[in-house]
Order: C-alpha cells, then sequence, then structure tokens
C-alpha cells in the first residue's frame, strides 16, 4: 500500500509544491549572498595594498591598519589557496585591539594567558619586547601602542591558523611558521622583511627546505597531517616522540629539525 505525502502529513500537493519553490528561492538568495561576501577574484585589484598606501613594515599602526590587512590577505597571491575557505568568515578588523597604554596591554596579555610574571625577572624583561599576540579562545588580536606593520600582520596571519599546528609542533615552530609567511606577504607587498623571531625563522625556513612550503601551507592554515607524518619518517620517531619533543620545550623540535639539514 503507498501513501501519498498528501495523505501521511496532511499537504496537499499544492502546499508542497510551494514549499519546494520557497526553499530554492532562499537557496539561490543565500548563494548570493555568499557570493557578495566572498574575496575578490585575483587579479581584478591591485596587489600592492600597503605600498601605494604609503606604509611601510616599520610604519606604526593607527586605525585603518585592520581594514588595510583585510585587503592584504584578500589580495595575496602567496596565500589565497589556503585562506581563500576563511575569508569569509575571517575578518581582521573584528577584535583588532590597538592598546593605548603599555601598561594595560601587559595586562591584557599576562590575564588573557593565566600567567604570573615576577617584577625583575628574565621574563618581565622578554614581556617588553613583546609587540602583540593572538588569543585563540577569543579570537582577538592584541597590539602593543608603538607596534607596526610587520607586527599587525603577523598576528593577522596568527588568525588564519589551524588550532591543529600549534597542538602538534609547539609554540616556537608556530611562531617561526607565522613569521615565515609574514614575510613572504610584506615581500609580496614591495615591503622590506620584519626584523623578529630569528630563531624561530630560521627553524622555519629549515623546515620549508625539508619539506616544501606546500607541506608546510597545508599543515599551517589548512591542519593537514602530512607535514606531521613527514617530520615523523624524518626523524625516525613516533607521533608519540613528537609530542614529547613539544613538551620538553619549544626550541626541542627545531634542534632536532635543524639537524637534518646538511652543512
Amino acid at each position: 500500500m503507498y501513501i501519498f505525502a498528501s495523505e501521511g502529513l496532511g499537504q496537499s500537493p499544492e502546499m508542497l509544491s510551494d514549499f519546494d519553490d520557497e526553499k530554492r528561492r532562499f537557496d539561490a538568495a543565500n548563494a548570493e549572498h555568499l557570493k557578495r561576501l566572498a574575496p575578490p577574484a585575483l587579479g581584478v585589484l591591485p596587489l600592492d595594498v600597503l605600498r601605494k598606501a604609503g606604509l611601510t613594515t616599520e610604519t606604526r599602526i593607527n586605525k585603518s591598519t585592520a581594514a588595510l590587512l583585510q585587503s592584504v590577505l584578500e589580495r595575496s597571491r602567496v596565500l589565497r589557496p589556503y585562506i581563500a575557505g576563511k575569508l569569509i568568515s575571517i575578518k581582521i578588523p573584528k577584535n583588532f585591539i590597538h592598546h593605548d597604554f603599555d601598561k594595560v596591554f601587559e595586562h591584557k596579555l599576562v590575564s588573557l594567558h593565566n600567567i604570573v610574571i615576577p617584577m625583575g625577572s628574565s621574563a618581565e624583561k622578554e614581556l617588553k619586547n613583546i609587540y602583540g599576540f593572538y588569543h585563540a579562545q577569543t579570537q582577538t588580536i592584541h597590539l602593543r601602542p608603538s607596534a607596526n606593520i610587520g607586527h599587525a600582520l603577523h598576528e593577522a596571519i596568527h588568525k588564519f591558523a589551524s588550532p591543529g599546528f600549534l597542538n602538534i609542533f609547539g609554540k616556537f615552530l608556530n611562531e617561526g611558521v607565522t613569521h615565515y609567511f609574514t614575510d613572504l606577504v610584506l615581500v609580496e607587498q614591495g615591503l622590506l622583511k620584519s626584523k623578529a623571531y630569528a630563531e624561530e625563522l630560521a627553524c622555519a625556513k629549515n623546515l620549508v627546505r625539508i619539506c616544501g612550503r606546500e607541506r608546510v601551507a597545508q599543515a599551517y592554515f589548512l591542519g593537514s597531517n602530512k607535514l606531521a607524518m613527514d617530520i615523523v619518517r624524518l626523524l625516525n620517531i613516533s607521533l608519540l616522540d613528537l609530542y614529547k619533543l613539544k613538551k620538553q620545550g619549544d626550541a626541542s623540535l627545531c634542534a632536532k629539525i635543524n639537524k637534518i639539514i646538511p652543512n
């Protein structure tokens, strides 16, 4: 025995047809909305946003910086293959906080990360050299009053990273890879590379030399596990050993990665 939809649900075929028509209209409107939100096609707009705005890597940030960085990342030929799907939902101006006072910036850093820094300690001295940070849990970018374009771009790129990269490879290498892509975008903009994270960046460059930029980018932005498997194979260790290396200290994994590179 067959039961027609109109019998089983108390709806006439005409009502079901109206529902289908409404759904098609909704889907079409939603597709058009997503199309409007999508980043512009590469090649449509000029690439060098920052240089045309008269900015350099060392220029201090201001109220227009977040919007400019959004344009920079939307137009980046280097990053577009990996961040295109995130550009609709991730907006740099949202939760982009340029603090007016150093003390407020430093208080926010220690409070959000739930850390204690003793007065007069080496950690307190190192704190003065931190110009920005991205807090993943609140999806906020925080920048010191004197932060520049290079600092801000570095933190903006953090916002597009897969959480898995930090979890697997640790903070040291995470910062190095973030800065590696920051420098690529700065050069793409016709600007000088940023002077920061020298040791971390050296490790990231070695990682790229060993495994290739594509592999590193897929792991960093898209959460691919292929890079981790490459490292495990190259170092002849297990995934558990990789995790232990991260726990031993931020530079422990990099020490082993750097040994792979021939002199």
